[in-house]
């Protein structure tokens, strides 16, 4: 056996609490080596032991396989647990508790009887298995019922609100805890769930699922049980405690929203008068409420913002208000603050007191009575009023003294206040009486008031007469300021023979009707004046009205009406447009209506007469006499055309400048108002527009070059026509527009040359180009025409005819003058008779398939026989006058109902007749289109073009078409 050895090293155990308290331990190990004689089954046993069992249990057995002269044992002495000596077998012999020993470790040592040095080892591990023994409790917070600090703020969601640690020493589905809420969730307020398990430490959390309202509940009281999973589980029971911490989340409520309180007005001030109350189910702060103001009606009133109490805060006077309102809040003193939603309105209804005396109105009472008055007439009537209501306001009238005549002569009703006499005056003496009245109100302490009404008693007063109740006259615009205006049938006057004295004395003056005070009257003679300057053309007839009275105190009068009628006199000058244009058609006649001047005179009648007359005139550079060209009305500024003016052979046009002016035939009266200047003047420009259109020679030149023409060659076409005597063409430009492809022609300016300016392309087998012919002129004028060249192709004789027998045996139109076979081959001479024929038969080909590029007409189909022809309706035209050139869906409109169609054209505008072309100059044709029936011999009419005579190789020409129907032999118009 080898020597054993030996293994030293220290323990030591601390007190956790106090670190100052410790103990240590030397342990010895030694290791000794075993005998290789013995050998154990297993280097390790494994057991299993239910806990909690009591007495002895056998557990397992360990055994020696080479040998069974053994003892066996512990290697030391284990609580609990024995090993038989002969068997091997392992007991127990006390109950262990798996919470606090899961498993046992220990050697078991096997020796040989006879041997002490023989000997081995071997390792037993018993494990406890698990008895659901243990109840789970709560290990954080620690105790039966757990009060959270800092409790819940209401109106809020928490999905993690509080952690609750629980312990269950068990393990498995016994040591697996399930947490319940049974009592006091309110409302599923809280919830709790399992979150974490560490080894035997259980968390579960609550959560708040729905916002608590702390109005409602302030106190959440939990009761949650936590259970085990075992098969016979074990429950505990804890209570949680959550306060809802209060949140601003509760307006203030006003008890009252509405309310009236009836107030003396003598009340005094601070005097309680009302109270607001509130509520707010909010807590501390938020609960507190204080009371504003918002309306306090003009400061009367004041409030207690901690008790809401109301109190006058000025004098209430019912007279200067009857009724006062304020508006009163309630406010909560939170962070932030909230005010009840709804405020209150009080309303204070004033009662009166008798604090006001009668106060007269109408003041000072004086009255003018004749001695003729009648018994009992109305005299005069008084009246007072009186701030306070109700009976307090009622008044009541009385005479309480009188002077200056006799006692009882006058009477008052004592409710209305109306003064009466009880009897005639004639025996009265003239003079003033005067009568104390004196007004009391109702009210239980009656006040009162005194005032003095003085009545005139005079002599009978009669109104003036007018001699005649109407005056009028006429005068010019002219008459002078100042001066005076006699009327019809005379001048005013009244008269008053029937008083004496001051009812006598008459005085005059204008009462309405006089415009801007055009006029005065005299007030003592009656005499009317003008006053202001007048102007007929702004006010033509004034009429007012006159009155007449006398300067008693209580005066008399009469009144009369007045007409004046104001004349004009020649103060405007004539007034014409600055500018006018005209435009006057080559074509027009004699007597042709150039311009109708239209003058504006504000007079009237014979002052508005005018004569019109020339003035200096240019025509072109030259000035002359406009008498030389046109003729004018000197009474109706009507100039027409002359026939010196008319020149058919005109090839350009030219632009006319003159003056016209014109002048009243009646002298100008220069008057305050008059603005009048004399002759007024007018520039006419007019444009004596030729029609005269530019062409070409031709309208469509056809040739024919060969394809290898050389660059230069210029081609057989004059595009000039020729001049005449009677008409010399003007100086044209010609240019290339359209067709002109790769610019492989060119024109030259100066000579109208076209020629070869590039090579000609080889895919190209026809040209077609588009000539436009221009002049220099006022009006820009364009003509068009069109030159179409034909490429050949160059062969050699022999592939010539075979190409040409080739072509006539394709060609549609050749066919039709007959088949040419060639078969074999011929002598020279009859080779050089068939080239001629060949030659001849491709000149005509070139004419047929030239005609074919022409574009084809659509030639109107013969009617049916059983179908009758629709009349044709010709358009009325209105000659000499100009129609009226609308624009957009209006032109339209007018060209349908006329029965015309119109689109402009950026080009020439033509005039072809059935017998040859006649053109119409654009200018013309704008002015007046309508005479286009000038154009016309007798028995033509206007209609329709056939297509066929409308060149299609000028796509781009837009056409405007005067459109009837009509036979398709008659004139044809287009613009």
């Amino acid at each position: 056996m080898e020597p054993s050895s030996t293994i030293a090293f220290d323990i030591t155990a601390r007190n956790v609490g106090d670190a100052s308290m410790f103990d240590t331990s030397r342990v010895h190990i030694t290791i000794e080596r075993p005998s290789t004689n013995l050998n154990f089954d297993k280097t390790l046993y494994e057991f299993t032991v239910t806990e909690n069992l009591e007495g002895q249990h056998y557990i397992g057995s360990v055994q020696v396989s080479n040998t069974s002269d053994v003892i066996y044992g512990l290697t030391f002495d284990i609580p609990g647990i024995s090993v038989d000596n002969e068997t091997g077998n392992i007991y127990t012999s006390s109950p262990f508790d798996r919470e606090l020993t899961p498993v046992l470790r220990f050697n078991v040592l096997a020796r040989s009887e006879h041997n002490v040095e023989a000997f081995a080892f071997t390792t037993a591990m018993v494990k406890i298995e698990d008895v659901n023994d243990v109840t789970p409790y709560l290990k954080d917070p620690i105790g039966p019922v757990f009060t959270v600090v800092d409790g819940l703020r209401e109106n809020v969601v928490n999905d993690s609100f509080l952690r609750i640690h629980v312990y269950d020493g068990d393990e498995g589905n016994n040591g697996k805890i399930l947490f319940t809420i049974i009592d006091g969730n309110y409302n599923d307020t809280f919830d709790i769930r399992h979150v974490e398990q560490n080894d035997n430490d259980i968390i579960g959390m609550i959560s708040v699922n729905a916002s608590a309202d702390r109005e409602e509940r302030d106190l959440f009281t939990l009761i949650v049980t936590v259970e085990d999973m075992g098969s016979v589980s074990l429950t505990s029971t804890i209570t949680i405690e959550i306060r809802i911490i209060d949140e601003n989340d509760n307006d203030p409520h006003i008890t009252t929203e509405t309310e009236i309180v009836t107030l003396q007005e003598t009340v005094p001030i601070l005097t309680e008068v009302a109270f607001v109350k509130a509520s707010d189910p909010d807590a501390g702060v938020n609960g507190d409420i204080i009371f504003k103001l918002i309306d306090d009606a003009d400061g009367h009133f004041s409030i207690d913002e901690n008790t809401g109490s109301i109190r006058t805060a000025k004098s209430i006077d019912r007279e200067a208000a009857d009724q006062h309102i304020i508006i009163a809040i309630a406010e909560d003193k939170g962070v932030p603050s909230r005010q009840s939603p709804t405020p209150q309105i009080i309303t204070f209804d004033v009662e009166d007191y008798n604090d006001n005396e009668p106060q007269f109105v109408n003041l000072p009472y004086f009255v003018v009575l004749p001695k003729n008055a009648t018994t009992h007439s109305v005299v005069i009537q008084v009246h007072a009023t009186d701030e306070d209501v109700d009976r307090n306001a009622d008044v009541t009238y009385e005479i309480i003294g009188s002077g200056g005549c006799s006692y009882g002569l006058f009477v008052i009703d004592q409710s209305d206040g109306t003064i009466r006499n009880t009897r005639r005056l004639y025996n009265e003496p003239t003079g003033v009486c005067r009568l104390s009245v004196r007004a009391t109100d109702n009210g239980i302490i009656p006040l009162s008031k005194v005032e003095q009404v003085e009545v005139n008693i005079t002599e009978v007063n009669n109104p003036p007469e007018f001699e005649s109740n109407l005056y009028w006259q006429s005068i010019p615009e002219n008459h002078p300021v100042g001066a005076t205006v006699k009327t019809e049938p005379n001048n005013p006057k009244a008269h008053d023979n029937l008083d004496e004295g001051e009812n006598a004395v008459i005085v005059y003056e204008i009462l309405s009707g006089n415009n801007t005070d055009l006029f005065t009257i005299d007030s003592n003679t009656g005499i009317i004046s003008l006053a202001e300057p007048l102007d007929r053309e702004t006010l033509d007839v004034v009429r007012f009205s006159i009155v007449a009275r006398d300067v008693s105190p209580v005066p008399k009068s009469n009144t009369a009406y007045v007409i004046i009628n104001i004349t004009d006199v020649n103060d405007n000058s004539p007034e014409l447009q600055l500018f006018h244009e005209a435009i006057v058609p080559q074509n027009s006649r004699p007597g042709y209506i150039v311009a109708e001047l239209n003058v504006r005179d504000d007079d009237i009648g014979e002052n508005t007469d005018c004569f019109f007359a020339f003035g200096r005139a240019r025509f072109g550079r030259e000035e002359k006499s406009p008498l030389t060209y046109f003729d004018i009305d000197d009474t109706k500024g009507i100039i027409t055309t002359k026939d010196a003016l008319y020149d058919q052979n005109l090839t350009s046009s030219i632009s006319i400048e003159m003056i016209v002016v014109v002048s009243n035939q009646q002298p100008i009266v220069q008057t305050h108002i008059s603005t009048s200047t004399g002759p007024a003047y007018t520039w006419i420009d007019v444009l004596f527009a030729s029609q005269y259109i530019p062409s070409c020679a031709k309208d469509v030149y056809f040739l024919s070059i060969p394809e290898d023409a050389n660059i230069g060659m210029k081609l057989n076409v004059t595009l000039k026509p020729e001049s005449n005597n009677s008409r010399p063409q003007p100086d044209l430009i010609f240019s290339i527009t359209e067709g002109n492809v790769d610019n492989t022609f060119g024109l030259d300016i100066e000579t109208s040359d076209v020629s070869i300016r590039k090579e000609l392309k080889l895919d190209v087998q026809q040209y077609n180009l588009t000539i436009e012919a221009t002049v220099d002129d006022i009006l820009p004028k364009i003509g068009t025409c069109f030159i179409i060249i034909e490429v050949e192709p160059v062969t050699t004789t022999a592939s010539m005819t075979t190409n040409i027998a080739e072509h006539l045996t394709t060609d549609k139109q050749i066919s039709e003058t007959g088949l040419v076979t060639i078969i074999g081959t011929a002598t020279l001479s009859a080779v050089l008779f068939l080239v001629l024929i060949i030659v001849s038969t491709i000149c005509y080909g070139k004419n047929v398939m030239l005609r074919n590029q022409l574009p084809k007409h659509n030639a109107p189909k013969k009617a049916k026989k059983e179908k009758k022809a629709k009349p044709h309706k010709t358009p009325k035209w209105v000659k000499g006058r100009p129609l009226p050139r609308p624009e957009g869906e209006a032109e339209k409109e007018v060209d349908e109902k006329m029965g015309i169609t119109r689109e402009t054209s950026k080009r020439s505008r033509y005039l072809r007749y059935m017998d040859g072309p006649k053109h119409l100059s654009s200018s013309s044709w704008d002015a007046d289109y309508n005479e286009v029936e000038d154009y016309l011999e007798p028995g033509q009419s206007v209609g329709l073009v056939p297509d066929y005579l409308i060149p299609e190789i000028d796509y781009d020409l837009p056409k405007e078409e005067i459109a009837v129907e009509a036979p398709q032999s008659a004139t044809h118009i287009y613009i």
